[in-house]
């Protein structure tokens, strides 16, 4: 399922002709709907600015983000608009600040939070008091 494009209309990729889109239209594409992200065509989308953008925009395109780019800079925005946008969030990358963020949009988020991450048991402290 792909992602539900705000009511903006679509930029029309396929009619951009090849060359011409520049990371400045791939990121004005991504402010204006998140959703763009998994049309801008390759080469931009190694852009991380492209890729902040689009997370702040909208949340769960942080599932279209190549792997090896998603930064805590990146991850964290996502994860503080929407929980589920944590299970797109690298093993790595679970950090206090993530999982605070997604247990703070929803406690069932604690499910997510490494057992071995330092500051757990203060996390799900946090959660049910």
């Amino acid at each position: 399922m792909g992602c539900q494009h705000s009511s903006v209309p679509e930029v029309p990729w396929e009619d951009v002709l090849e060359g011409l889109c520049t990371e400045e239209i791939g990121l004005a594409a991504v402010q204006r709907d998140g959703c763009a992200l998994e049309d801008v065509p390759g080469g931009l989308d190694a852009a991380a600015e492209i890729y902040l953008a689009a997370v702040q925009q909208k949340e769960d395109v942080l599932q279209y983000v190549l792997k090896g780019l998603r930064t805590t800079e990146i991850c964290l925005p996502a994860v503080q608009q929407n929980a589920h946008a944590q299970k797109y969030v690298p093993e790595g990358l679970h950090t206090k600040a993530i999982c605070d963020a997604a247990v703070q949009q929803d406690v069932h988020a604690l499910r997510n939070v490494p057992v071995g991450l330092a500051e757990a048991a203060e996390i799900c402290l946090a959660a049910v008091q």
